[in-house]
């Protein structure tokens, strides 16, 4: 959900998980002006629908799809987490995903909103504010959710991801949240091939392919 494309949050994060889900749709949505966020969410959600009836088709792998997303792109991965069940907004049936992965996402309208993206995908409409403040919007029944931010973003502040985790942790959803010292903003795999290098912060590659191991009880 960028107005440009950031390569390095989709270069190599296909193929570094390719070893833990045996398919990958990678999904690139353009956000011009023309694409609002109700245009964005039903793109998503189609897709996360038809993975799902495709995988159907392959036995043992039935049921097993993860939505990931980065920053703005996050939010949008958790908006199909939290609104999956809102066939009144154009969701269509089928659509929630099995697990999330939300990289620095973008979460909340409020105080520590990121003000460029909830711009872009509200206009201002109050009603949308509020829809899309997505701490709000926290059920029971959303996906399990693996989380990560680093503690230094300038650009989307880490209370986005503590204000998500806190009503996932109210609404007893299964999570897993990991925090890093330092750290910045779009860092994605966190190495020298995306030019972010970030040691410490790489590790959440590895944690998330063992939270997925576990979740889809897949022994690589």
């Amino acid at each position: 959900m960028r107005r440009q494309l950031s390569f390095s949050e989709y270069r190599g994060i296909d193929l570094t998980l390719f070893a833990v889900i045996l398919c990958i749709a990678e999904l690139l949505i353009v956000t011009a002006a023309r694409f609002w966020y109700a245009d964005q969410l039903y793109i998503v959600s189609a897709v996360a629908a038809v993975v799902a009836i495709v995988l159907m088709r392959w036995g043992p792998w039935a049921g097993i799809h993860a939505v990931l997303g980065f920053s703005a792109g996050g939010h949008l991965a958790a908006s199909l987490g939290t609104l999956w069940h809102r066939q009144d907004l154009g969701v269509p049936e089928n659509a929630r995903p099995d697990a999330l992965v939300l990289c620095y996402p973008v979460i909340t309208t409020e105080p520590f909103a990121h003000p460029e993206s909830i711009e872009h995908v509200t206009g201002g409409d109050p009603k949308l504010m509020e829809l899309l403040s997505l701490e709000k919007q926290v059920r029971g029944d959303m996906p399990p959710c693996f989380l990560w931010h680093c503690v230094g973003d300038e650009s989307v502040p880490v209370e986005n991801s503590l204000l998500l985790a806190s009503a996932m942790q109210r609404a007893a959803v299964d999570y897993e949240c990991h925090l890093f010292a330092g750290g910045a903003h779009g860092i994605s795999m966190c190495n020298r091939e995306v030019e972010t290098p970030n040691p410490e912060a790489a590790a959440w590659v590895e944690l998330c392919k063992i939270w997925l191991n576990k979740k889809f009880n897949y022994t690589p």
